[in-house]
């Protein structure tokens, strides 16, 4: 029994560059929003983490 074209699945995939590219544009997004704080994590289709960026002083009044 062989694959058929219509019996595989193509979906889109995030590379890695295109990660760093989306949360370059949400940091940038952040600043220009004067945001408090941010963190961006990418994730691929089964939520395995891709890539993950945050602002400085993001998260430090947590363990206060």
């Amino acid at each position: 029994m062989s694959a058929r074209a219509a019996d595989v699945a193509n979906r889109p995939t995030l590379t890695l560059d295109g990660a760093k590219a989306v949360a370059s544009f949400a940091i940038h997004y952040a600043r220009e929003h004067q945001a408090p704080g941010a963190a961006i994590a990418m994730v691929d289709s089964g939520g395995t983490l891709l890539y993950v960026e945050r602002l400085d002083e993001t998260f430090q009044n947590a363990a206060r």
